[in-house]
């Protein structure tokens, strides 16, 4: 062999040494977003999320949304499920006297912590039932039909200050009975204005609407997404936003305090996934990390930027510690507004 021959050859076997670790680190650096893109957590048979609202309320949306996002991840159907009732007690017993498997597991709301010291007192605490992961933070909306003399938050103070002083109240529409987070929505916003008034309970915005565009109460009170198509439409007068910040889908409605009622924002209807207590913990590990993954799911984020939520995205520790907060929020309200004793 020459040199030029040997200096040929020892430059192919530097050359295939190079081409053979690029071949290998291009086969490792393909395999890792393989890995990484595994989106699925497969279970072995259908999934049932359980409902505590009406067909219509933003809380059955979140639950259908949610259905549609899970789906593929699970590689199973998910059905929904209503179950309104007794401020949430039906959805609550048949979360707890149901199968312990993990394929029934139900949506919660901050209204739960709250229907623990009323309406299912002595019946349910938090510690009866396992947080599986936290969702979304959703904001409360004020808002009339289009024909109301009501055209501002200051409007329907006076209006509700007249009343008053009348022996009279305006009745206020919303989801659930006293003592849920919407009645304690606004009864913050009672109380800093200075109003009394009737809280009108329904099961969720597919009653509140009717009965506000009937005229048979004053002003309805729901969240941003189930009142889009209404106040898209005209039909209604959306008032004002609990938030700190105007939200994205309703960018011409002020916030409480830009219509001159700067109230306490940190009140927000939280919703998440629960489930009983003794689902496994295993089962309760494949549950959380489903859902979280299709919180990351196109269609989950369409949604939630079309209905102004602000997402929360907590595992079972982080979300179980901010229920417990919550809950301490809550007590606080209660006791302040009188449906509580201190």
């Amino acid at each position: 062999m020459n040199m030029h021959q040997a200096d040929f050859f020892s430059t192919l076997r530097k050359t295939g040494a190079r081409a053979l670790l690029g071949l290998a680190a291009a086969c490792f650096c393909t395999a890792i977003p393989a890995q990484a893109q595994d989106k699925t957590v497969p279970l072995d048979k259908p999934l049932t999320i359980i409902a505590h609202t009406a067909a219509g309320s933003a809380t059955d949306l979140a639950v259908r949304e949610l259905a549609k996002a899970m789906q593929p991840v699970i590689k199973q159907a998910v059905l929904v499920v209503n179950r309104p009732g007794g401020s949430g007690t039906v959805q609550m017993t048949a979360m707890r006297d149901g199968p312990t498997d993990g394929y029934t597991i139900g949506l919660n709301t901050t209204s739960h912590l709250t229907v623990f010291h009323t309406a299912a007192k002595d019946k349910f605490k938090r510690d009866d039932f396992v947080w599986l992961a936290g969702l979304q933070s959703d904001p409360f909306v004020l808002y009339v039909r289009k024909d109301s003399p009501i055209k501002s938050l200051k409007d329907l103070v006076a209006l509700a200050k007249e009343k008053n002083q009348k022996g009279q109240k305006l009745n206020i529409a919303g989801a659930l009975p006293l003592g849920s987070a919407h009645s304690i929505a606004f009864s913050i916003f009672a109380k800093e204005a200075g109003i009394d008034f009737n809280w009108i309970a329904f099961s969720g915005n597919g009653e509140i609407a009717p009965a506000v565009l009937g005229g048979h109460v004053d002003v309805g009170q729901t969240n941003p997404g189930p009142l889009m198509p209404l106040a898209q439409s005209g039909r209604v007068r959306v008032l004002a936003v609990m938030h700190a910040s105007r939200v994205p889908s309703y960018p011409d409605v002020p916030t409480y305090a830009e219509a001159g009622f700067p109230v306490d924002t940190s009140w927000a209807q939280l919703r998440g996934i629960f489930g009983n207590k003794n689902i496994p913990k295993d089962m309760q590990d494949k549950l959380t990390k489903a859902i979280l993954l299709a919180a990351e799911s196109d269609s989950w984020k369409a949604y939630m930027t079309r209905t102004s939520l602000l997402p929360l995205n907590e595992g079972r520790e982080a979300y179980t510690a901010r229920l417990a907060k919550q809950e301490e929020v809550a007590l606080d309200w209660m006791r302040t507004i009188g449906l509580i004793k201190q």
